[in-house]
């Protein structure tokens, strides 16, 4: 439940951000530096945060792969290796 309000923490900063941007006047040269500085940082998190929920991914694929394996495995030794009638 925390890495969901991570999330919304995240996309939360950066729709303030953007809304920041979109009041920043051009001569306003401080304040657009430093909300870049922010964006950068910002989409450095989130690009961290994908990588995690990326590898996360993989690791459920791993498990489902080996879930479907254990149960062929299973039914073959039950002797279910006959065709299911539909």
């Amino acid at each position: 439940m925390s890495e969901t309000r991570q999330d919304d923490a995240l996309f939360g900063r950066l729709r303030r951000m953007i809304a920041s941007a979109t009041t920043a006047h051009q001569r306003d040269r401080r304040n657009v530096l430093s909300l870049e500085c922010d964006i950068r940082m910002l989409r450095a998190e989130l690009n961290q945060r994908c990588a995690v929920l990326t590898e996360q991914m993989k690791e459920v694929g791993t498990r489902t792969t080996a879930i479907n394996a254990y149960a062929r495995t299973g039914s073959l030794a039950r002797g279910a290796s006959q065709p299911r009638h539909k």
